[in-house]
């Protein structure tokens, strides 16, 4: 049940993105996954000044989330790279939907909301697979970007630097 809280909950965040139609979401949901995170003993590794660039103007923040999990001993990192972000919904596909796209809807045993399957479904058992796990030795990061439905160019590079700044 706490994957369909969780997943539940990240669905109810509208993540769209959409520049060419100035569609770009706002920071409640990468906050929102922070907050989780630190109070279930993940560290946030700070990424700011993130935008969406258009021919080298910043146009728009994106917001895209690095969390952190350090074992008890040096080793290996494992890295668990996802997305927030989802594509908008067309009002050509709005009447296909019986709920608004951003209520979770358990329906026949499958939660259906925008992203539950790509990704946020993935996000919340990133999340939830290492909430309560003692690592022994090396590192877990969930590192997940704000853009990756507009191809990740504005969020991915500060991310790889916020982690090898950590590392």
């Amino acid at each position: 049940q706490e994957i369909i809280v969780l997943l539940s909950k990240l669905v109810s965040f509208d993540t769209s993105i959409n520049p060419e139609k100035n569609v770009f979401p706002t920071d409640d949901c990468a906050k929102y996954i922070i907050n989780w995170g630190m109070d279930n003993g993940y560290s946030n590794l700070e990424v700011i000044n993130c935008h969406y660039k258009r021919q080298g103007k910043a146009i728009h923040e994106v917001y895209p989330v690095v969390l952190y999990k350090k074992g008890k001993q040096d080793g290996s990192t494992v890295l668990f790279l996802g997305h927030i972000d989802v594509v908008p919904v067309s009002e050509s596909e709005l009447p296909n939907w019986n709920t608004s796209p951003f209520e979770a809807v358990v329906k026949e045993g499958k939660l259906w909301g925008r992203g539950s399957g790509d990704m946020k479904g993935g996000v919340a058992a990133f999340l939830l697979a290492f909430r309560d796990i003692e690592i022994e030795k090396g590192n877990v990061i969930i590192a997940l970007s704000g853009d990756e439905e507009i191809g990740g160019m504005d969020t991915v590079p500060q991310m790889i630097c916020a982690i090898s700044e950590h590392n």
